[in-house]
């Protein structure tokens, strides 16, 4: 039984890396683009990121294909000092926000403002998945964990420095998280809202 169940783990984990999606790695690149993972990959010391959360899926379902849930995130290093870092999957459900993916990057933000870590996000999706079941009564949900996403990332400001970083479409909530940050990094191809940078 544990040894099946470990495989499954193995499976699933080796399923979410890009080098089992060749399809989507080269279509990625054909649009002069990094992957998520290549984004942060880029980001990190060498071999330093530790990632949270990268066998939630959409659903609890073992063969899913939603890897990570659309949102790669964790804590490297960078030039030796810890970061706290994350990047939505455009190639995973459009790089939608979902419940599942928000308790993750609470988690970060938990730990950003914690240790007083930066907070560095990768920011283009397509904002709220409009399928994701909502939750129950009460109306006025509880916190996943200690923060929500905007709440977090305002606890930060003043507090340790945050990031975004636009190179695609970062619709809704995604946009947001972009207002909400210190800084902004834009490519001449990002779009917030669908409002073309440009040249």
């Amino acid at each position: 039984m544990e040894q099946r169940l470990l495989r499954q783990i193995a499976e699933a984990r080796a399923r979410g890396r890009d080098d089992a999606r060749p399809g989507m790695v080269a279509k990625t690149h054909g649009d002069r683009r990094l992957t998520a993972r290549e984004r942060l990959t880029a980001l990190f010391d060498a071999s330093s990121f530790v990632e949270y959360g990268a066998l939630a899926g959409a659903t609890t379902h073992p063969e899913d294909e939603a890897y990570a849930d659309g949102l790669i995130a964790g804590v490297g290093l960078v030039f030796g000092q810890p970061v706290c870092g994350a990047g939505y999957d455009e190639s995973v459900l459009g790089g939608t926000q979902s419940d599942r993916n928000r308790r993750k990057m609470a988690k970060l933000l938990y730990l950003a403002v914690e240790h007083r870590w930066p907070f560095v996000c990768f920011v283009n999706g397509a904002g709220a998945r409009t399928d994701d079941p909502r939750p129950g009564p009460p109306i006025a949900t509880s916190p996943r964990g200690r923060f929500e996403l905007y709440d977090g990332l305002a606890e930060l400001n003043g507090w340790a420095p945050t990031v975004a970083v636009a190179s695609g479409k970062s619709v809704d909530g995604h946009a947001g998280i972009a207002m909400l940050s210190d800084l902004v990094i834009a490519t001449t191809s990002a779009e917030f809202g669908g409002n073309y940078i440009g040249n």
